[in-house]
């Protein structure tokens, strides 16, 4: 048995070793197995090398290391509202999303949003809850931030919850997030006039 001379390195983008586990042998001849566990998501370099016979390149291939789930832990809001901005009811408004997982990476994958649900609670008791045909969300490559754009749909203050695969991804023990629906324009059609007439 050789499989103490075999090792598994694990290589990031600039070449460098971010892992190296021996490679140990399974119960069938001629298979052996290496575990290992790296959690900062990215592209890498999974070699085996002979250790036994001056680390001889046995096999090498690239592997992808993708982030996790969104967790409330990692993830936050900001510009909520945007600086020097208000929300106005039946108005689109907008919000920063940074969304990542229990290891800091950054979550990107726009599939993650399918089973997301937005809470919008006001101070009134009313409660709204939107979904993913409700909300528009764009991913900013420079910045790595989600921006999240809904229509609030009765002034006042309100406090924001989201939920992602049925896990709560902000911690409200951490940070609440609040603000205020200012009434939108002033509409015509639902302008009442009333009280005596002047002639």
């Amino acid at each position: 048995d050789t499989s103490g001379d075999y090792v598994l390195v694990l290589r990031d983008a600039n070449g460098v070793v971010v892992e190296e586990v021996f490679v140990s042998s399974s119960s069938s001849p001629g298979t052996y197995t290496a575990s290992y566990s790296h959690n900062v998501a990215g592209e890498y370099t999974m070699q085996v090398l002979d250790r036994g016979n001056g680390n001889v390149l046995i096999s090498q291939e690239t592997v992808s290391v993708q982030a996790a789930a969104p967790a409330a832990s990692t993830t936050s809001v900001s510009d909520f509202p945007p600086p020097n901005t208000s929300y106005n009811n039946g108005q689109p408004a907008t919000f920063e999303l940074s969304l990542a997982d229990l290891f800091g990476n950054s979550v990107v994958d726009d599939s993650v949003f399918d089973d997301l649900t937005l809470t919008i609670a006001a101070d009134s008791g009313d409660t709204i809850t939107l979904t993913r045909a409700d909300m528009t969300i764009t991913y900013n490559e420079v910045t790595g931030l989600h921006s999240v754009e809904f229509t609030p749909t009765s002034p006042g203050r309100i406090s924001l919850n989201l939920v992602i695969n049925g896990e709560n991804v902000l911690d409200s023990s951490r940070t609440s997030y609040s603000a205020v629906i200012e009434p939108g324009p002033v509409s015509a059609a639902e302008t009442e006039f009333s009280g005596t007439s002047v002639e």
